[in-house]
C-alpha cells in the first residue's frame, strides 16, 4: 500500500515525553508463523481485533488485474466456513455490535471487528473462522460477483479515485503497482470461483498473517485466547514473489483524462524512495511545509493569495515495495490548470535554492507530534498502526525509528532532497478535467469537579453554558462552542449566510489577521475550524494541553470579535460556490440534495447548509455581521472542553478569553412545520454518471422525542445494521446481487426530520429495488420481527453508541449538542439503559406511524 508517512506519526521525543503516552507493545509468533501484536488500553471498554494478510493487488501472480485480493476480501468477510453460515456469522456480528468491515490495498488486506471487551473473544473466534475455513460457496461467490462489478462501476464516476489510479498508471510502468486494486472490469468477470480457492489456499496461511489486539483486555488472557482460536490453522509454504524493478524513469509523463464533472484535478508526484530509504524523513518534513495547514506555502500561496485553486495538498507516499513520490494534489477550474501548475512548480523549485526557516521547520516538527498523540485515542487506528508497521517493517516499534530520525531533519537536508528528487525529469503531471459541456436540453433533469470521564456543566454569568470533562489519557484537549443557527433562521433568499458567517469567523480580528490565526494553530501543531449545519454552527479546536491558555484566547477572539474583511468575504463566498458546484460532483450529495428539495414543503430543511449559488452571490458584508450580531451571544452557546485539563483553572480560563462577552435578547424566527404527507411523491434526475442512486423516505421524529427515536434506532438495526452492512435490506438486496450499498438511517432535526433508505444499484434495477424496499417496510409495520432479530438489534445499538464517543472530540460534540438542543448533558449516559427498554411493539408503532406516504427520489443516467 502506498504509504503517506506524513499522516502517521508525530514527533513526540521532541516535545512530549515518551512515557506520558507510550504503551507496551506485546509481539511474538505462533508455531504455525501468525504474527500477533497485543496491546493494552483501558481507558474506555472497547477492543479492536484486526488482522492483515500479506496479500494484495501487487501479489496476484497470474491474476493481476483482476482484483482477486478485493474480490475474495468481499467474500470471506462474514462468510460462510465449514462451522458457520454467512446468516449465523450475521447473526453473532449483530450481537456484538457489527462494527466489522474489510479492505483491501496494493500490498495487504485487512478485516477488523470492533466490539466492547465483553465481547471481544466473539469477534476474535469470527475472524480467525474466517480466515482459516473459508467455504466460498457458489451462491456467495455470484452475489458478490455482482456486487464487486457495481463498485468497480461506481468508482468511474469518482474524480479523485480516476486521478490516483491514472497517476499509478502513470507512474508505474512495469511495476504492478501500476493495476487498480479492484482490478478491470474484463478480468474481473473472467475470475472462477475455483480461481478464489487456488488463492485462497495459497496465500490465506497463519505464516502470512499478522493479528493485533487493541483495548480492554489481558494480554496472557488475549495471547491465550488467540492461540486457542487459530490452532486448526497450519503453516504452508507461500509462493516466492520476486515484484518486477520499476526502471528509472527518464523525463516528465503526462497523462490526461475528462469526465462528466464541473471541476479539474491535478496531481504532480516526483518520483522518489521507498519506505527503507533515509532520505524519508526529510521528505516527509518537506511535505508539511508545502501544505500543512491555512499558513503553510501551498495553501496560502494558491488558494488564499492568488486564489489559483479550491483545494491543495502535499504528501510524501514512501511504500516499502517500490519507489515512492512526492506528490502535490489540487481541485480547480480547468481554465487554472496552467497556471497553477506553474506556480506549484516555483514553490518547490524555491525550496531547491532557500533553506527553509527555523520557524517552518518547527511547526512541521510539532504539526507531527499533535498528529501523532491525537492519532492514538481511538484502539481502532492505534491496532491499524501498528498492524500497518508490522507488516511495512516487520517492527510495531517503527514509530520509535521514526520520530528519532525525524529529530535529526535539518533545514540543509530538506534542500539536499528538493534538489535530488524535485526535478521535472522525475515529475508525472496527471489531470482529471470536465468533458465538454453538453447542451441544457441533454442534461434536462425533471459544578466543576476533577474526577475523570465525567461531564459537569456550569453556566457563567453572561449566561454562556459551560461543559467540562477531564480526561489526563493523553496530553490533548478539544474545545467545541455550538450555537444555534442554520437553515432554521435562513429563507430561501438567504440560503448558506450561517455557513459564510461561520468560515468568516477564522478570516479575521481586530488583533489577528486570518493568517496570524492560521498560522498559530499550525504552529502549535493544532487545528481551528468553523461551520454550520441544519440547525447551528460551530467553532472547534484541537490542541497540546500545554497550549491550551494561547488556543482559548484566539477560540474565544474569533467567536467575540470577527471583523468579517471585504476582500474574505469575496473570496470565501466564491468558494462556496465553487464547492457547490463540486457536489454535482457527488452522487451522495445530488441525491440528499434532490430528496430535501422534494420532501420538504415549508420545512426549513428544504434549504442546503452549503446554500445556493444565487442566495450567495448576493449576500453582502452587512448581512454577515448582522448575523453575528444576532446570534453569536453567550446565550445562545454552549461551550465544552474535554480533554488533559484542570477544570478550576479551566473555567479562569475561559472567563478570562470570554471577558466583555456581553448576552443579548435573542429571538428566533417561528418555524412553519410541514404538514402531513397525504400521497406518495416521486421526483426522477437525469444524470451523467454510471450509477443510479434511490432514496426513499418518510416523514421523521424530532430530535427530542426520546421514545420514538429509540425504537427508529432499533428500526434501522433492524434493516440495515446502523451504518455497517446488515439487517434485512442488505441481505434481500445485496444477496440479489442488486445494489452495492444500502442503508437506512434517521435523519433528526429540531423539527421533524425523516426515515429513509439510501440504495446505489443499476439503472435498469432502480426499479425492482424500490419496490423491494417498501416490501421491507411492510414487513416492518407488520411486526415482522422475532425476539432474537430485536436483541441483537438493541446490542447493536447500544455497542455502537459506545464505539462512537471514545474521543474527546466525539464526546465534547455529543455533549455540546445535546445540552444545546435540550437533552441535557446526562442524555448519552442513559442511552444503554433506554435503548434496552424498546419492544417489538414501540418498532412496529413507529413503522406504522412513521413509514407512510413515501418520497421516491432518484438520480439515474436513463429516464
Amino acid at each position: 500500500m502506498a504509504r503517506l508517512r506524513t499522516v502517521v506519526y508525530g514527533l513526540l521525543m521532541l516535545f512530549v515525553t515518551a512515557g506520558s503516552i507510550q504503551a507496551d507493545v506485546f509481539h511474538t509468533t505462533l508455531d504455525h508463523g501468525l504474527t500477533v501484536l497485543i496491546e493494552e488500553n483501558h481507558a474506555n471498554p472497547i477492543v479492536s481485533v484486526q488482522v492483515f494478510v500479506r496479500t494484495g493487488s501487487i501479489y496476484e501472480q497470474e491474476f493481476l488485474g483482476s482484483g482477486l485480493s478485493h474480490f475474495f476480501e468481499h467474500i470471506i468477510s462474514g462468510g460462510t466456513t465449514s462451522n458457520r453460515t454467512e446468516e449465523e456469522s450475521r447473526a453473532i456480528l449483530e450481537t456484538i455490535g457489527n462494527n466489522t468491515n474489510a479492505y483491501t490495498t496494493v500490498d495487504h488486506t485487512a478485516y477488523y471487528i470492533h466490539t466492547t471487551s465483553q465481547h471481544w473473544p466473539t469477534a476474535l473466534n469470527l475472524l480467525a473462522d474466517w480466515m482459516l475455513n473459508s467455504q466460498i460457496t457458489e451462491k456467495e461467490f455470484l452475489r458478490e460477483k455482482g456486487v464487486v462489478q457495481r463498485e468497480l462501476e461506481q468508482g468511474l464516476d469518482n474524480p479523485l479515485r480516476q486521478l490516483f489510479q491514472l497517476t499509478r498508471e502513470t507512474r508505474f510502468k512495469v511495476h504492478p503497482a501500476r493495476y487498480p486494486v479492484i482490478g478491470y472490469k474484463t478480468l474481473v468477470q473472467q475470475v472462477s470461483r475455483d480461481d478464489l480457492l487456488t488463492y485462497y489456499r495459497r496465500m490465506y496461511t497463519p505464516n502470512n498473517m499478522i493479528l493485533v489486539v487493541v483495548g480492554d483486555v489481558d494480554t496472557q488472557d488475549a495471547l491465550d485466547r488467540i492461540r486457542l482460536a487459530f490452532s486448526s490453522g497450519e503453516r504452508r509454504s507461500l509462493p516466492a514473489l520476486s515484484l518486477p524493478q520499476e526502471p528509472p524513469q527518464v523525463s516528465m509523463r503526462t497523462a490526461v483524462k475528462e469526465m462528466e464533472i464541473s471541476q479539474a484535478h491535478m496531481n504532480l508526484a516526483f518520483r522518489t524512495v521507498p519506505l527503507t530509504h533515509p532520505d524519508l524523513y526529510p521528505l516527509d518534513v518537506l511535505s508539511y511545509i508545502l501544505s500543512r495547514g491555512e499558513s503553510s506555502r501551498l495553501v496560502k500561496r494558491l488558494k488564499h493569495d492568488q486564489q489559483l485553486v479550491y483545494r491543495i495538498r502535499s504528501g510524501s507516499f514512501t511504500p516499502h515495495y517500490a519507489p515512492g513520490s512526492l506528490s502535490v494534489w489540487a481541485t480547480l477550474e480547468p481554465e487554472q490548470v496552467e497556471a497553477a501548475k506553474a506556480e506549484i512548480l516555483d514553490e518547490l523549485y524555491r525550496l531547491r535554492d532557500d533553506l527553509v526557516s527555523p520557524a517552518e521547520l518547527l511547526r512541521a516538527k510539532k504539526q507531527k507530534i499533535a498528529e501523532h498523540v491525537f492519532g492514538r485515542q481511538s484502539v481502532q487506528e492505534r491496532a491499524r498502526h501498528l498492524g500497518i508497521d508490522m507488516l511495512s517493517t516487520h517492527d510495531p516499534n517503527f514509530g520509535d525509528t521514526y520520530v528519532a530520525h525525524i529529530q535529526q531533519v535539518t533545514a540543509e537536508s530538506i534542500r539536499e532532497v528538493a534538489r535530488r528528487y524535485l526535478h521535472e525529469d522525475a515529475l508525472s503531471l496527471t489531470i482529471v478535467r470536465p468533458k465538454p459541456k453538453p447542451s441544457e436540453r441533454e442534461i434536462a433533469t425533471s459544578p466543576v469537579e476533577t474526577e475523570t470521564h465525567v461531564m459537569q456543566k456550569r453556566v457563567l454569568p453572561n449566561g454562556l453554558t459551560l461543559l467540562l470533562e477531564r480526561n489526563p489519557a493523553l496530553p490533548i484537549v478539544n474545545v467545541q462552542a455550538y450555537l444555534m443557527g442554520g437553515v432554521r433562521v435562513e429563507t430561501p433568499e438567504t440560503n448558506g449566510l450561517t455557513r459564510l458567517m461561520a468560515h468568516l469567523l477564522l478570516k479575521g480580528t481586530p488583533y489577528r489577521s486570518a493568517h496570524d490565526i492560521a498560522t498559530a494553530f499550525d504552529a502549535m501543531g493544532g487545528s481551528i475550524e468553523a461551520n454550520s449545519g441544519n440547525n447551528s454552527f460551530f467553532v472547534k479546536a484541537a490542541c497540546l494541553a500545554e497550549d491550551l491558555p494561547k488556543a482559548l484566547d484566539i477560540f474565544a477572539d474569533v467567536i467575540m470579535r470577527p471583523t468579517f474583511p471585504q476582500a474574505e468575504v469575496d473570496k470565501t463566498r466564491h468558494l462556496m460556490i465553487a464547492a457547490l458546484r463540486r457536489q454535482q460532483d457527488d452522487w451522495r450529495a445530488e441525491l440528499r440534495n434532490l430528496f430535501h428539495a422534494t420532501h420538504f414543503s415549508t420545512s426549513p430543511y428544504r434549504l442546503r447548509p452549503a446554500g445556493r449559488a444565487a442566495a450567495l452571490a448576493q449576500l453582502k458584508r452587512v448581512d454577515v455581521a448582522a448575523f453575528h450580531q444576532r446570534y453569536a451571544v453567550p446565550n445562545n452557546m454552549v461551550l465544552a472542553i474535554v480533554g488533559d485539563i484542570d477544570t478550576k483553572r479551566t473555567v479562569a480560563l475561559v472567563e478570562r478569553a470570554f471577558t466583555g462577552f456581553q448576552p443579548r435578547d435573542i429571538t428566533f424566527p417561528n418555524i412553519a412545520a410541514d404538514p402531513p404527507p397525504t400521497h406518495t411523491r416521486r421526483e426522477v434526475k437525469r444524470t451523467r454518471k454510471q450509477v443510479a442512486a434511490i432514496q426513499v423516505g418518510f416523514a421523521g421524529t424530532t430530535i427530542d422525542n426520546v421514545k420514538d427515536r429509540y425504537a427508529m434506532l432499533i428500526l434501522d438495526a433492524v434493516m440495515s445494521g446502523i451504518g455497517f452492512p446488515g439487517g434485512w435490506l442488505h441481505t434481500e438486496l445485496r444477496g440479489q446481487q442488486l445494489v452495492y450499498e444500502v442503508h437506512a438511517f434517521n435523519w433528526l432535526g429540531l423539527e421533524p426530520g425523516y426515515f429513509a433508505v439510501m440504495a446505489a444499484t443499476q439503472p435498469q434495477q432502480a426499479q425492482r429495488v424500490v419496490d423491494l424496499i417498501l416490501k421491507n417496510v411492510d414487513k416492518a409495520k407488520a411486526g415482522d420481527i422475532d425476539d432474537a432479530e430485536l436483541e441483537r438489534a438493541k446490542q447493536l445499538a447500544v455497542i455502537s453508541t459506545q464505539i462512537n464517543e471514545q474521543t474527546n472530540d466525539q464526546r465534547a460534540s455529543a455533549a455540546a449538542l445535546d445540552e444545546l438542543y435540550g437533552l441535557g448533558i446526562a442524555f448519552r449516559t442513559q442511552e444503554a439503559e433506554q435503548l434496552a427498554k424498546v419492544t417489538k411493539a414501540d418498532v412496529q408503532r413507529v413503522a406504522r406511524a412513521y413509514l407512510n406516504h413515501p418520497t421516491i427520489v432518484i438520480t439515474t443516467p436513463t429516464p
